[in-house]
């Protein structure tokens, strides 16, 4: 018989993502703030966090075909710390920013600062929607 997993699901609805820069398009030494706070417990041993963001730009190809590439998160020194838990490593596919961390330091449902530096700031400085927060056990 195969274990089974009771999956919580929950809208986070005070979330946010901020930046240093106030430059459209800056990335070098930008520095985002992601701020959330659980509306189920996270994981105290260990755990993944993935935030999937939003496309607002296309990158030109060098063969001029325009291609949709993960503008917002730079490809230099691009690194995310957290002071909520003891370690994070991060990776980077599709638009998607997966941070495994290992002991949460705080309470599991208390808010959770990451910051990233040189993020990509939005070619058009407005607020963007289509953000997700998931958090997953991975012991």
């Amino acid at each position: 018989m195969a274990d089974a997993y009771e999956v919580i699901l929950g809208v986070i609805d005070d979330a946010s993502i901020t930046t240093s820069a106030t430059t459209a398009s800056s990335f070098l030494d930008n520095v985002a703030t992601i701020t959330f706070i659980p509306t189920t417990a996270i994981p105290f041993a260990s755990g993944l966090i993935e935030i999937d963001t939003p496309v607002w730009a296309s990158l030109l190809g060098s063969d001029l075909i325009s291609s949709v590439e993960s503008y917002q998160i730079s490809d230099q020194d691009f690194a995310c710390t957290s002071d909520s838990f003891t370690s994070m490593t991060q990776s980077i596919e599709n638009g998607k920013l997966s941070l495994s961390y290992t002991d949460l330091v705080s309470g599991q449902t208390d808010e959770v600062v990451i910051t990233c530096t040189n993020w990509r700031n939005p070619v058009e400085p407005e607020i963007i929607s289509g953000y997700s927060i998931k958090v997953y056990d991975i012991d």
